[in-house]
């Protein structure tokens, strides 16, 4: 029995079932056709829903008939779909070695902290750009940092840009969504030449000097120091290559991989101080070889264990904290004794390009983007040398 409607509603009934029906005119098709499409639900209110869901959906369904593709599943939602693209086509890059292991668990860890918690119960088909700017805008409220908020961009794009592709998705969300903007690299707590000494001052009598000695000398990261192994360190040709870098990662532990880019695979000369502690720190470790029983448990490694396994890149960190405390410095990042090797190399008049090359930048335009401000030594220096001129 059919139900009177109101005003703008269309065509809104009940059946001999007692569900609610609606008839909605979807407009013409490419063959001029008209089209439409008949909605059920339990309530009036439902169905309008419904309804109103449908003229929305109407121009993207003309949209895909016209290009010839298939309309979306609006039942899959978004969850289902993530863990679906992790689990095979992500896996599959693996596999084909197009991606790192270690890359595919941070797509795992981003979908399973960031994108499936915001969104993962909108249908795919229904995800909206809104959905994506809603969870970077909370990302950021919650004061995560620029790269990680744009890391749950990228993986959301990636992910999208697949189902795209597929006809999953009428056109990627996030497309139209801005991302983070760049945040400035921290080099507040960068080192000036008196500080780096009291470091290694304060380092001197440990064990792992030599780790200090490559952080602040050479600028290396982390995890490139502690994936050295002697058959990188040439101490007659006074060279070191820098080939791989060791990590943690959520699910997997602590891993090494090759270094990220060709920029960061390196050799690097070694100052005379450098090659120095690299000889002494040979000595101490074959030395603690030979009197450690049971036997020597590591392999090749230049930094390790008291026992000779590999360190793990988060356990080093109470060491190196112990270094800057002891120089007065308090508790200082281990990253910024990479900035501190170069804002002191740049100090020096070292050309920006031999200073990209030695820090394993991919390109001189990062280098230039990080480190070409001025510090306070070179303000002071400029400065110094003006007033000698005199007036």
């Amino acid at each position: 029995m059919a139900t009177r409607r109101g005003a703008g509603e269309g065509s809104v009934y009940k059946n001999s079932n007692g569900l609610w029906c609606a008839t909605v005119e979807l407009g013409r098709g490419p063959d001029g056709l008209r089209q439409r499409k008949v909605v059920k639900a339990k309530t009036k209110v439902a169905v309008l829903a419904k309804v109103d869901a449908a003229r929305k959906e109407a121009p993207e369904l003309k949209a895909c008939v016209a290009s010839g593709r298939a309309a979306p599943d609006r039942r899959q939602l978004t969850a289902d779909y993530l863990d679906t693209w992790a689990t095979q086509t992500i896996s599959a890059r693996v596999a084909a070695g197009d991606m790192k292991e270690s890359s595919k668990a941070r797509y795992e860890q981003v979908i399973r902290l960031y994108l499936k918690p915001a969104f993962g119960h909108v249908p795919l088909a229904h995800l909206a750009p809104d959905d994506v700017d809603a969870l970077l805008r909370s990302m950021e409220a919650k004061g995560l940092s620029a790269s990680t908020v744009k890391q749950a961009r990228n993986v959301a794009h990636s992910a999208l840009k697949h189902a795209e592709r597929r006809n999953l998705i009428i056109r990627n969300p996030v497309s139209t969504v801005d991302g983070p903007k760049k945040q400035a690299t921290r080099l507040d707590d960068a080192m000036d030449a008196a500080a780096a000494r009291a470091v290694l001052k304060a380092s001197k009598d440990h064990r792992l000097h030599a780790l200090a000695v490559v952080v602040l000398r050479l600028g290396l990261r982390k995890g490139e120091a502690l994936a050295l192994r002697w058959q990188h360190v040439d101490l007659k040709a006074k060279t070191l290559k820098v080939e791989a870098t060791r990590s943690r990662v959520a699910k997997l532990g602590v891993i090494e991989t090759a270094a990220k880019t060709a920029g960061s695979a390196r050799t690097i000369p070694l100052p005379d101080e450098v090659a120095r502690a690299f000889a002494a720190h040979k000595r101490l470790q074959a030395k603690e070889r030979a009197e450690l029983s049971p036997p020597w448990k590591g392999d090749d490694h230049v930094f390790t264990t008291e026992l000779g396994n590999p360190i793990d890149p988060r356990n080093i960190l109470t060491t190196w904290h112990s270094w800057t405390k002891a120089a007065g410095l308090g508790q200082r990042r281990m990253h910024a004794g990479r900035h501190t090797a170069a804002t002191l190399l740049l100090d020096n008049g070292v050309p920006l390009e031999v200073v990209s090359a030695i820090l394993g930048h991919s390109g001189l335009a990062i280098t230039a983007d990080v480190y070409a401000r001025p510090t306070m030594d070179a303000k002071r220096k400029a400065l110094q040398a003006l007033t000698s001129l005199g007036s």
